[in-house]
């Protein structure tokens, strides 16, 4: 179908951080051109930031890994079981079903009667910072994600990108896009994994 690529992490550490992952590019989607030729240019970028897309995605952009953030001392951001399970809840999804799934109570709030739905909004700290002084709304709640899924399954209520209609360029957003933002380098830094680069 219209599929480019798929990726995700396969192994994590101790404290939950992607260590292996893998990405699938759908041979189909592939360009059958050097990078220098010139009509084969705006494939190769295409290609490119589909590449760039999908490790962010192995290393841990994904709605699933939200529960699973880390404060930058290592302890966990969301309530944590007596194994160190994610606690569930059961909630009302983006989609309008209702699900149990491993709840991100600190890094996710969902709002209900948004447009006539419910949206997912990104709410860990260096998140909420960049969406506040992107949009100059002092009181912005987060950043939205994607309304859809990316994957099917009984645990996927949100989706793993960026909503599109705010985020059209972002190398996260759901249709490809280039430009890394500032607001996917906060998902990463307020992972607990990572400390990113805003220069």
């Amino acid at each position: 179908g219209a599929t480019l690529a798929y990726a995700s992490n396969c192994c994590t550490d101790a404290l939950d951080r992607p260590v292996a992952g893998y990405a699938n590019f759908c041979p189909s989607s592939l360009a059958d051109a050097r990078y220098d030729d010139d009509a084969a240019d705006g494939a190769w970028a295409d290609q490119f930031a589909t590449g760039v897309h999908e490790t962010a995605h192995a290393l841990g952009f994904s709605g699933g890994e939200l529960a699973y953030f880390r404060h930058e001392n290592g302890t966990a951001r969301s309530p944590r079981d007596a194994c160190g399970a994610p606690l569930e809840a059961t909630v009302t999804c983006p989609t309008g079903e209702t699900k149990t799934v491993a709840w991100p109570a600190n890094t996710l709030e969902l709002a209900s009667g948004v447009r006539g739905g419910t949206v997912a909004y990104v709410v860990s700290p260096a998140v909420r910072a960049v969406a506040r002084d992107f949009f100059g709304c002092d009181t912005l709640v987060g950043a939205e994600l994607e309304n859809q899924p990316t994957t099917e399954g009984d645990s996927v209520c949100w989706g793993s990108h960026w909503e599109e209609r705010l985020s059209h360029d972002s190398v996260m957003g759901a249709v490809l896009g280039t430009d890394m933002s500032p607001l996917t380098l906060a998902w990463f830094e307020d992972a607990g994994w990572y400390r990113a680069n805003f220069s």
